[in-house]
């Protein structure tokens, strides 16, 4: 078991120094407000709002060019940005630009 002191330790190297994240998640399970303010601390969106909750089982494929509002909530779910998944669309319908999400 893990002492409060290491996951003391953990967490502040995460959120201070961008060290060991996964670690951090895995050994810390931050809960969904603990982990929307470690992605707005290491500014791993674009941007995020107030008083947001982000569950760790969210993933964001292009992380930069998501924007999050205020008082948003997310769980257990995929934002697909401009990945394999262009090509696909592009495919389908044509499409030639990308936006941010928002």
């Amino acid at each position: 078991m893990i002492s409060k002191i290491a996951k003391a330790i953990l967490k502040h190297l995460a959120f201070e120094h961008g060290f060991l994240p996964d670690l951090y998640r895995k050994i810390c399970r931050p809960n969904g407000e603990e982990w929307a303010a470690y992605l707005r601390c290491r500014a791993v969106l674009h941007s995020m709002g107030n008083d947001c909750f982000i569950q760790t089982n969210v993933t964001f494929t292009d992380p930069k060019y998501v924007r999050i509002g205020n008082n948003v909530r997310m769980s257990g779910c995929t934002l697909f940005g401009h990945d394999g998944s262009v090509n696909m669309i592009n495919r389908a319908f044509g499409l030639r630009r990308l936006r941010k999400i928002t």
